[in-house]
């Protein structure tokens, strides 16, 4: 069979497997999962999928903070809009990560079924606009639990999948379509390769990524590659990104471990 969509549901709820399955299969949507019990692993993921649902639920906080660090990997790498299933309001580490597309409370069909009009849905043109400024608003948008979704019904004729491949690290603006990065409104003009180093230093801002990280993500088939290439990248991109590159304060060297992007520290001191 033919689906105009497909779903990767990460869960081990079979209640909620059940829930998933069985919307998708009334709507025409194809439907994988996997189970979200177990460490995740970048070839447990493909491209093609176009939307990808966590639950979080029930899972213990090491396993958790895991599989988020991978799926923010992933959302960054395929641009796939990944959901998050949390039925705990109060879970803060879920609500405070704004590359998560959408949570889903209770009644999960109904948040499922409303994101999929909204974003998917005959008026997708007129809402990703909208989209755009709710990601800047995230916080503000997850907090609150709309009781007064539509009730559950077959989708409407789904338009061509329409990604959102804008997003925002602190004061960076990266768009993934035109492969630029701006600061405070101003076009960086990164190369493809200066480009590719920053998204991937900015997949997790909390995370040191040692040298060989870095080349290994740079230079995947380039066996040739070495520290002194990542130096010579380093030094271009810390170029165009800081006023002072001997001096830098947004791409630091941590000694001895890697280079790290450094948003949280310099918007708390």
């Amino acid at each position: 069979m033919q689906y105009t969509h497909s779903i990767l549901l990460i869960s081990n709820d079979n209640y909620i497997i059940g829930l998933i399955k069985g919307y998708s299969i009334a709507n025409n949507i194809g439907f994988n999962q996997l189970s979200s019990d177990k460490v995740l692993q970048l070839e447990d993921f493909s491209s093609t999928i176009q939307i990808i649902i966590f639950d979080t639920h029930k899972l213990n906080l090491p396993l958790l903070r895991s599989n988020l660090k991978l799926l923010r990997q992933i959302n960054h790498l395929f641009k796939t809009p990944i959901c998050a299933i949390a039925t705990n309001k109060d879970d803060k580490l879920i609500y405070t990560e704004t590359w998560i597309d959408d949570i889903f409370n209770e009644p999960i069909i109904d948040h499922l079924h409303y994101y999929f009009q909204t974003n998917f849905g005959k008026d997708c043109s007129q809402h990703s606009n909208r989209r755009n400024t709710n990601r800047r608003m995230q916080q503000d948008r997850r907090i609150e639990i709309t009781n007064s979704l539509p009730s559950t019904q077959i989708l409407l004729p789904l338009l061509p999948l329409k990604t959102d491949i804008q997003y925002d690290i602190g004061p960076f603006d990266i768009d993934s379509n035109s492969k630029t990065v701006s600061l405070m409104d101003k076009d960086l003009r990164l190369t493809s390769k200066e480009f590719k180093l920053f998204c991937f230093l900015a997949t997790d801002i909390e995370h040191v990524f040692s040298a060989e990280e870095i080349i290994q993500h740079l230079w995947p088939q380039e066996y040739r590659a070495n520290k002194s290439d990542l130096y010579q990248y380093m030094h271009l991109l810390r170029k165009k990104v800081e006023s002072n590159p001997d001096k830098p304060i947004w791409i630091l060297t941590i000694k001895g471990a890697g280079y790290r992007l450094n948003i949280q520290s310099h918007f708390t001191s």
